[in-house]
């Protein structure tokens, strides 16, 4: 019996296209595993720029950030130089969030706050700047936050910069200038799309890693911790810190001064963790706005500041002794642990902290005193590298008695002790 030619066609059709078929089937799916049939792949990132700016290699990472290179060709250099990216235009043209979106970059393309001559940033005409982990945010204000790739974000990225170096303010105020519009997919930030990905934030460095067999690879993202301070002269305030970022956590010191036959309490914007008996000095938090206080009376007053975003629960030592011409702190810390110790005098001024040494790493970072000097804060750091109890302490010189003036000073002295948090310092 003879099989039908039919049949015996269909079979040698199949020998013939059968192996074509099942390699094209392997390629796609390995192109597939690769990615490149994720919309990220597709699309990239536009950046569609504004006359005379450049916005190149635009990438937006799966935990809202964006990175590009920025630069200007305007015939006129540009100062205090800060971004932002977001989905929304508020009421008045500007970048809408719900809070401040601004990221201040110093030469490297990382943040900083406000001017030094050290760290603000100059961009001059025909130049750029590669522009790291700036927080896109969505269009009800809020940070964009963790999205899977391939999401895909339609939004503005802008600049605001002064017209001349020096401090922001008065004649040499803000320009706001929208600089893109931006359509971008979420991206890789190493290894495959197909990948499991974890995010594990350690301190205030979030490191993001994804793996495909055995190849690993690891992005870090480091923004600093920034420092503040603020004086007043006999005026009654109030006086305000101001830090332009939008820090999770400010911890605040003041402290108010008496006069002859005056006396009055501080009172700050913060949540008061310790303040002296009178109050005229007192150390708190405030997990938003800045930190700002004011005194009933005509009398001096000083602040002093630490802003800190993504930082862990501390633990809070407030337990101080006191005696005779000193007020001491003690604190126990770890090795890769963070502390900010903050200290206040009101009344009459005390001497520099008196910080632990050795494996404690401390270092003064803000002095904050009054008009006259009859009133200090103090803010310090310590990134301990080993674990151990610390002690630091505010002492003040002999003070003699008069009528309407204290013997010592209203002391108020705190240690906050963040585990496993290890920031970049800048001032």
């Amino acid at each position: 019996m003879s099989s039908s030619p039919h049949a015996q066609s269909a079979m040698e059709y199949l020998m013939t296209y059968g192996w074509a078929i099942l390699i094209i089937l392997i390629v796609l799916g390995v192109l597939y595993l690769l990615g490149v049939f994720s919309p990220n792949s597709i699309l990239g990132g536009q950046c569609n720029v504004q006359f005379k700016y450049s916005c190149t290699g635009f990438a937006l990472a799966t935990n809202g950030t964006a990175s590009f290179l920025l630069g200007q060709n305007t015939g006129r250099d540009e100062f205090n130089i800060a971004v932002a990216c977001t989905a929304g235009i508020n009421s008045t043209g500007g970048p809408y969030a719900g809070t401040s979106p601004w990221i201040y970059l110093n030469a490297s393309g990382t943040e900083h706050v406000s001017y030094s001559p050290s760290s603000a940033f100059r961009l001059n005409s025909g130049s750029s700047v590669q522009v790291n982990a700036t927080p896109c945010y969505s269009t009800d204000g809020a940070a964009l936050g963790t999205h899977p790739i391939g999401t895909t974000f339609d939004g503005y990225l802008w600049m605001e910069y002064t017209t001349a170096p020096g401090p922001e303010g008065g004649a040499n105020g803000w320009v706001i200038q929208r600089v893109a519009t931006i359509y971008a997919a979420v991206g890789r930030t190493g290894g495959s799309s197909t990948a499991a990905t974890t995010t594990t934030t350690v301190g205030y460095n979030t490191t993001s890693t994804s793996s495909v067999s055995t190849t690993t690879t690891t992005t870090t993202t480091t923004i600093s911790v920034t420092y503040a301070t603020a004086k007043g002269s006999a005026d009654p305030g109030p006086l305000s810190v101001s830090l332009r970022n939008p820090y999770s956590l400010h911890i605040c010191s003041g402290a108010v001064g008496s006069a002859l036959y005056v006396t009055a309490p501080i009172m700050p914007s913060w949540s008061v963790d310790i303040e002296d008996s009178n109050p005229w000095g007192a150390i708190g938090r405030n997990a938003s706005g800045v930190c700002s206080a004011s005194v009933g009376s005509s009398l001096g007053i000083a602040i002093a500041e630490v802003g800190l975003n993504d930082a862990p629960t501390p633990t809070v030592s407030t337990n101080a002794t006191q005696a005779s011409g000193i007020i001491k702190i003690q604190f126990t810390a770890s090795s890769g642990d963070f502390v900010v110790v903050m200290g206040a005098c009101g009344g009459l001024a005390c001497n520099a902290p008196n910080l632990p040494s050795g494996t404690a790493n401390c270092t003064l970072a803000q002095t904050a005193a009054s008009g006259d000097g009859s009133e200090t804060a103090y803010a310090a750091v310590c990134k301990p590298t080993a674990t151990a109890t610390y002690n630091a302490n505010l002492t003040w010189p002999p003070i003699a008695c008069e009528r309407g003036f204290p013997c010592s000073p209203a002391t108020s002295i705190a240690a906050y002790v963040f585990p496993s948090y290890s920031p970049t310092l800048s001032s």
